[in-house]
């Protein structure tokens, strides 16, 4: 594939994805199994991630049976519908693509390479244009595609972490970490302290704790929020 093939492709892309209510799109080329973790049935070029802008906090709501084991979530199934929807459109153009299960990559490193944002220092991907308030699926695709380069945006400059020191699980201390990472998150007491504090809204649907979300310096409030 030439190197002007890949960018009227690329171009192609952005038209479709332009046409559709997705609020930030990238493109990668960095595929290695530490991102994309599940296996995959074909011979991936380039990752592309799109999100949406949290408008609303009711399009965080996880609907889901009392046991809480299995659920659906708004805003998920919005951004698997739209990454099916650009999965058909590369694949009648002769490029096999395949969305990746939600728990089948680290979308915020993708999205940092991609060049929407970077992950701060609370472990959220934080954007310029949204702040934290976003959600992200991605697409893997056998078409060799024009790479969006990594953003010099840095969310954490001259901040005081108040999403870190927030934190009702103290999930920020890195003697806590069961499995070592890079940052000082830890995974686990965090996991513990939401499925021990979720926020039910009904029988049958509930909210995540996201207070290091809400108290990132680029938060943007839900100011339509019914809840």
């Amino acid at each position: 594939m030439t190197g002007n093939d890949r960018k009227q492709l690329t171009g192609k892309l952005k038209e479709f994805i332009a046409k559709k209510d997705i609020d930030l799109f990238g493109i990668t080329n960095k595929i290695t199994d530490e991102i994309v973790h599940k296996k995959r049935d074909i011979d991936g070029k380039s990752i592309i991630i799109i999100g949406i802008y949290m408008i609303d906090e009711s399009l965080d709501l996880w609907l889901e049976p009392p046991n809480w084991k299995a659920g659906k979530c708004f805003s998920d199934e919005i951004l698997r519908a739209y990454c099916f929807e650009i999965a058909l459109f590369l694949e009648r153009l002769g490029w096999k693509t395949q969305p990746i299960p939600y728990n089948g990559a680290y979308l915020k490193e993708i999205g940092h390479y991609a060049g929407i944002g970077k992950i701060g220092k609370n472990n959220v991907l934080v954007t310029p244009e949204f702040g934290p308030n976003i959600r992200l699926r991605a697409i893997v695709t056998e078409a060799e595609l024009e790479p969006t380069p990594e953003s010099d945006f840095d969310p954490c400059l001259e901040c005081e972490l108040p999403c870190i020191k927030k934190c009702p699980a103290m999930a920020f201390d890195k003697q806590k970490q069961v499995t070592p990472r890079p940052n000082s998150y830890a995974l686990e007491p965090c996991l513990t302290y939401q499925k021990q504090n979720l926020k039910e809204v009904s029988q049958f649907s509930a909210l995540w704790c996201q207070e290091c979300i809400q108290h990132c310096k680029y938060y943007q409030g839900y100011q339509e929020s019914t809840i």
